[in-house]
């Protein structure tokens, strides 16, 4: 079962993991309760009533969080997942335990397994907070639009942009469509580990890390 909130973030996610989930021969269903007043033990009780054995969590943590106590209270056994906003340090100080070895999928890499941009890596972690490494990539990337191209104003960088061009940045190499959107986009799975994320795995093969 895929739980959201009806606010900005979430109910994409859900959607995707019930379309999956339905590819895949799997029966699905989602589950929405309120962001701006939350009930949690009555969205609990809600999500209980229709007995699912998997739970995947899609919104952030400061929302969506405080369900999870409120499932385990009201005798939640099954499992939980979590999606790009339970990727934090929030989750890890107030749910270790409840989400122990839970998977949480994000689109940010294992650097430290990423032997190429290694040198990149020193460099950007040397002025920058590691959540912010998508935004080193989009610099890199405009960087290496412009070096290709000796684009020198906005109109050539956006054509420059445009072409299937493969580019090589700090969190993995990117090709883009006409749109903007990323070609074929990986994700990386985190079980919550005691205090700390530990990678397991990438939802399809990437020569980009060990």
């Amino acid at each position: 079962m895929a739980v959201t909130q009806d606010g900005d973030y979430g109910a994409d996610v859900a959607g995707g993991f019930i379309d999956q989930a339905a590819a895949l021969g799997m029966k699905s269903r989602g589950y929405v309760f309120a962001w701006d007043k939350p009930d949690y033990a009555g969205a609990a009780k809600g999500i209980l009533a229709k007995n699912p054995d998997y739970i995947y969590l899609c919104g952030e943590t400061k929302d969506l969080g405080p369900l999870v106590p409120a499932l385990k209270a009201a005798g939640y056994k099954g499992g939980f997942g979590a999606s790009e906003g339970f990727f934090n340090r929030t989750t890890l100080d107030k749910y270790a335990d409840a989400l122990s070895e839970s998977l949480v999928s994000t689109s940010f890499p294992p650097l430290e397994r990423a032997p190429d941009v290694a040198n990149a890596l020193a460099d950007f972690r040397a002025h920058a907070t590691a959540l912010s490494a998508f935004g080193y990539a989009a610099a890199q990337i405009v960087l290496s639009a412009s070096r290709r191209t000796n684009a020198t104003d906005r109109l050539a960088m956006l054509s420059a942009l445009q072409a299937p061009v493969s580019y090589d940045t700090i969190v993995g190499s990117f090709q883009f469509g006409a749109n903007g959107d990323p070609i074929d986009p990986n994700l990386y799975f985190y079980p919550v580990t005691g205090e700390s994320f530990k990678f397991t795995a990438p939802s399809h093969p990437t020569a980009f890390r060990l």
